[in-house]
């Protein structure tokens, strides 16, 4: 007799999150359970054989943004300071221009050179 394995439709595995929240939160008693809304990025793929289970599939995610309740702000843009992973999960260079999401946008110029106050003593 022949046994044929087949792969799962959907493979499934179990979440691991790492990192440390950037957001403080009131700091819950010991045994207290808190719901949280995270957005996180998977950084692994790792796999295990156990002894009763057979091969246990693991993912680590890093944590991004964290919000407490369940959430939709976990959508919400930055507090000004930009982020260096777009909504796709993919780093972003600082430096190489972006594209705007509204075409409609206000196009910005950079300023090349700082120049000093303008005083009235005439320094020139």
């Amino acid at each position: 007799m022949t046994i044929h394995m087949t792969s799962p439709l959907i493979e499934e595995a179990r979440v691991k999150i790492s990192g440390t929240s950037a957001e403080s939160f009131e700091m819950p008693e010991i045994g207290e359970e808190r719901t949280y809304t995270v957005k996180a990025v998977c950084t692994t793929h790792t796999e295990q054989d156990m002894a009763n289970e057979g091969t246990r599939r693991t993912v680590t995610m890093k944590m991004l943004k964290i919000v407490e309740g369940v959430s939709k702000k976990i959508h919400d843009a930055e507090d000004g300071q930009g982020s260096l992973i777009d909504g796709d999960g993919k780093a972003v260079d600082p430096d190489e221009e972006q594209e705007p999401d509204d075409p409609d946008a206000e196009k910005v110029t950079s300023i090349s050179k700082a120049t000093g106050p303008q005083f009235s003593g005439g320094d020139e």
